[in-house]
């Protein structure tokens, strides 16, 4: 087996064959988006709560429709509104919640429900976070959903 080392045009010029659509939370600097973007999709969409990894993003994909902030605080409604998707029109909703609270066969539950602080942000409940997709999914109605 041969490995193959892909470049940035390498994924633009797959992405823009536009095969499917997607978006992701918890996006960092768009590592899941790569995959994707190789595989034909076309990211509407990304949320990120770290000004630096949508910087990141952004410096690759600077015209992605994207909220830096808590996914506490966006709606599929918004998300509608940037992207001129309908219900039921995403291909896929993407997401990697933020794995601490999982962490090491649930030795981390005894911090569950506590204020932290995450990236020099105060964060509380980041252990709920994967039901921010849900309720989003329920307003968007993606055909799949990839958490």
């Amino acid at each position: 087996m041969r490995y193959y080392r892909y470049t940035l045009d390498d994924l633009k010029e797959s992405s823009d064959r536009k095969l499917f659509s997607y978006i992701s939370f918890f996006a960092g600097g768009g590592g899941s988006s790569a995959g994707y973007k190789l595989a034909g999709g076309d990211c509407k969409f990304v949320n990120e709560f770290q000004q630096v990894a949508v910087d990141t993003y952004l410096a690759n994909w600077p015209d992605t429709p994207h909220i830096c902030g808590d996914i506490k605080d966006v709606t599929g409604q918004q998300i509608m509104e940037m992207t001129g998707l309908k219900k039921y029109e995403l291909d896929i909703m993407d997401g990697s919640p933020p794995c601490p609270p999982f962490s090491m066969s649930g030795t981390k539950q005894a911090g569950w429900g506590k204020e932290k602080i995450a990236y020099g942000k105060k964060q509380a409940n980041i252990e709920d976070l994967t039901w921010q997709m849900i309720r989003i999914a329920g307003e968007m109605m993606p055909k799949v959903i990839i958490c």
